[in-house]
């Protein structure tokens, strides 16, 4: 984007010229209105919008919904199959919200109660941290029936893991999570 350079221009502005005494008005040119035309354009297109000629609101339904995305954000349920492995569908819920810059991550999950699984999720592309994110979270013991803290690191490959608990006796790095046990934690952070 540039401010007009067209001859007559007054300070980068468009003059509309005095016939009176001869000044000229400001020279549209290609340069100009391509820089124009390219850059709303560019808004239109990277909400995700395909140009149509004749449609006149596309530039403001653009700005709507890039707005929208930054306000509100993505909400993308991750459940059985998708962040965690071997995890017990019906009770476990990891949910992700990405609003702008902002990432936040709610965890719910369940060991399944065939065996046990070593605890690691991956973030999706989009919403991984550009630093180490270390958040102290909760483990569930399902035989001693008590809550231990455990910390979960998230690392900037988006692979998060519980990498310590303390079990009343000792710290326990890394850890698997047992049958019917079960992990929550809650975090947020900026991504890059």
């Amino acid at each position: 984007m540039h401010r007009t350079d067209a001859d007559a221009n007054a300070s980068n502005l468009f003059s509309p010229g005095d016939p009176a005494t001869g000044q000229p008005g400001t020279k549209i040119d290609s340069p100009w209105l391509n820089a124009v035309q390219e850059e709303i354009c560019n808004v239109v297109t990277g909400a995700g919008i395909s140009l149509i000629k004749g449609t006149w609101t596309q530039l403001k339904a653009a700005i709507d919904a890039l707005i929208s995305a930054a306000v509100n954000g993505s909400i993308v349920a991750h459940t059985y199959g998708t962040l965690w492995s071997d995890i017990d569908a019906g009770d476990s819920q990891t949910v992700v919200r990405k609003a702008g810059k902002l990432v936040s991550l709610i965890l719910h999950a369940k060991a399944a109660s065939t065996s046990s699984w070593t605890s690691v999720l991956t973030l999706p592309v989009g919403s991984r941290p550009p630093y180490l994110v270390r958040v102290a979270c909760r483990v569930w013991d399902q035989s001693a029936a008590t809550y231990y803290p455990a910390i979960l690191s998230i690392g900037t490959d988006g692979v998060a893991v519980l990498d310590q608990y303390d079990n009343g006796t000792n710290l326990v790095v890394p850890f698997a999570i047992g049958t019917n046990d079960n992990v929550q934690a809650c975090v947020a952070f900026l991504v890059a």
